[in-house]
């Protein structure tokens, strides 16, 4: 029951603040969901009544004719309402799941690479919003039929106790119990909740990649398919099982709550059946077996609407438990000044929740006012990771990091962000149109002199000229039939594009050139070159030959700074840098067969040299 009212008091927060009009709906769908069985009760009792005192054909007439209409005007009301009901509850779902969506693009970063934080997400939306048997909108339904439903039982109870109260107080107790046996086996099914959202969470991201039209040149080259089959199976399986052993309870309760409905029923007719036979009246025993039919009627749907109300509250819960996630309130309310950065690492260090060891170790170093930094080292060194710290979206574990000698964690995190234009390997164009994903703002604040340079800059204006709305363009044709799909090197273009519209104090690239050929690349570089005399910048790369460009290059390996300083430098210190750089430039000299047993060792096998 506290989870019914806890849902209850949430619920009708949501619709005083979402949709008002629904409480008048709830009401008249209460009072004529009452009072039309109620009437159809009375109406055969009170024919057998008008014969049994000799009353006229016309009179039988008027009083058929009146309460006939009554009851098809209360019936066509009650199902007018409940039609009328789903469009205001969508309202409010749509509410919700913008308030779901709000919270989830505001937490923390690094929370939402959390898996228990993406089940509870997870969770949230489905139980809570997206799955009509269960959450806001099952619990509503629901609970509007059992209110009617438990106003007709104290309506019928005070009809039926008029005749013998034990006999009301006996057939309450059956159904009771039945309500207990149904409240076990869904406590048990709100407990297995979490496996449900394990296998639902990889099912969905294997239904995810299988329709990926980019996924699809993989499946088949590589014959994906058979594994990716078993895996979905697999996830299906696991869902099957926790289902089955689910309904196995529900199963038990149904038998236990159908035996004790039997029970009542016997015992009930038994009883009028005896005063009948005992000179009850013809129209009593109608009015009162109806009613008593009625009355278990009533209880049962008490049962059966209070099992699934509870299950619409669960999954309410399972909404708010979400929501109700604290967010560390952020008490930085400094600006971060207009002007060029000066980025200092004092002593910082990096743990992912639950590792074993940090990812990044005391790292130190200096980024001077529009210094070109090139970051470099092998998979895994935590080049990323750096940069997820730089841009505050995550937190150093020890250390601080000071832009213009202040502690990065004084500035306000959506301040901070408005002054980093970053392009990170993972980012992607939206299924938006060309303008926007440029300028990643509404159409009224867009700058189209700028966008269009931007393009330009970045080698895409003449692409863009020739699509079919130019600029309007959508990217993708997910969401407009007529938008168009780029290549992969136009979309780091595009990307890179974005960043330059942003024109902030710190321009980060993460391994912006992975998906370009040789001659975009070149064009890129210089871009970035000019570019990034206007502020400071970082360029995370493989390809060491694009460190010819930065001022000077940070070496990561295992987690730690291992080497710094300019091109020519790194390369006398005949370092790990020297060798890295050796081993990928062979690959393009005359020749270059002959440097076979170096080219054939990878970076990181050089990188566990050093």
């Amino acid at each position: 029951m506290k989870v019914i009212l806890r849902a209850t008091k949430e619920t009708m927060q949501h619709i005083a603040k979402y949709r008002r009009s629904l409480f008048v709906m709830i009401i008249f769908i209460w009072i004529t969901g009452v009072l039309a069985p109620f009437l159809q009760v009375v109406l055969p009792s009170l024919f057998l009544y008008l014969i049994e005192t000799q009353q006229s054909f016309a009179t039988l007439m008027v009083y058929a004719g009146g309460i006939s209409l009554l009851v098809a005007i209360l019936d066509s009301a009650h199902n007018y309402l409940m039609q009328t009901y789903d469009p205001k509850m969508y309202v409010i779902k749509c509410k919700l799941t913008l308030r779901l969506y709000e919270k989830a693009m505001h937490v923390p970063y690094a929370q939402v690479e959390d898996m228990e934080y993406r089940q509870l997400l997870n969770r949230a939306q489905t139980n809570g919003i997206d799955n009509s048997s269960v959450g806001f909108e099952h619990f509503v339904r629901n609970g509007m039929e059992l209110l009617i439903a438990v106003t007709g039982f104290f309506l019928y109870a005070i009809v039926f106790g008029s005749m013998q109260l034990w006999l009301c107080a006996l057939v309450v107790t059956l159904s009771l119990l039945s309500i207990w046996f149904m409240s076990k086996a869904q406590a048990y099914e709100h407990v297995r909740k979490q496996d449900y959202a394990k296998a639902d969470q990889q099912l969905q991201y294997y239904h995810h990649e299988v329709k990926l039209p980019g996924n699809g040149k993989d499946i088949r080259i590589f014959h994906l398919q058979d594994w990716l089959l078993a895996k979905i199976r697999y996830f299906q399986k696991c869902r099957v099982e926790v289902l089955q052993e689910v309904e196995r309870k529900y199963l038990w309760a149904k038998w236990g709550s159908t035996f004790l409905s039997a029970a009542r029923n016997l015992i009930v007719f038994a009883f009028f059946l005896h005063e009948l036979v005992n000179g009850m009246s013809v129209s009593v025993f109608v009015f009162y077996t109806g009613a008593a039919a009625a009355f278990s009627g009533w209880i049962s749907k008490i049962v059966n609407f209070y099992n699934e109300t509870r299950r619409g509250a669960l999954g309410i819960i399972d909404y708010d438990t979400y929501m109700d996630l604290p967010i560390e309130e952020e008490g930085a309310t400094l600006n971060v000044p207009d002007e060029d950065m000066e980025i200092v690492f004092d002593h910082v260090s990096f743990r992912y929740p639950q590792a074993e060891k940090d990812t990044l170790t005391d790292i130190n170093f200096t980024i001077h006012k529009k210094e070109k930094i090139g970051i470099v080292g092998s998979n895994g060194a935590g080049k990323t990771t750096l940069i997820k710290l730089l841009c505050g979206l995550y937190t150093p574990t020890s250390g601080r990091i000071l832009i213009n000698g202040i502690d990065i964690k004084k500035f306000a995190k959506e301040d901070l962000f408005t002054h980093i234009a970053a392009v990170f390997q993972d980012s992607c164009a939206m299924a938006y149109s060309v303008k926007k994903n440029v300028a990643c703002k509404t159409k009224d604040s867009i700058d189209m002199d700028l966008v269009w340079d931007c393009l330009e800059r970045c080698e895409l204006k003449t692409k863009v000229e020739q699509l079919p709305l130019q600029e309007d363009t959508y990217i993708s044709n997910q969401i407009s039939e007529n938008g168009v799909l780029f290549s992969g090197g136009e979309q780091q273009k595009l990307l890179m594009a974005r960043a330059l519209y942003r024109k902030a104090n710190l321009l980060i690239l993460d391994e912006p050139s992975a998906a370009l050929d040789a001659l975009a690349e070149a064009a890129l570089y210089e871009n970035y070159e000019r570019a990034a005399k206007e502020c400071t910048s970082i360029f995370i790369s493989h390809r060491l030959a694009s460190t010819r460009f930065a001022n000077r290059i940070l070496l990561f390996d295992q987690g730690q700074l291992k080497e710094m300083g300019t091109h020519e430098t790194l390369l006398q210190q005949d370092g790990l840098y020297a060798r890295m750089f050796e081993a990928q430039a062979s690959y393009y000299q005359e020749g270059g067969m002959k440097h076979e047993s170096t080219t054939t060792r990878s970076v990181d096998d050089l990188a566990l040299d050093s």
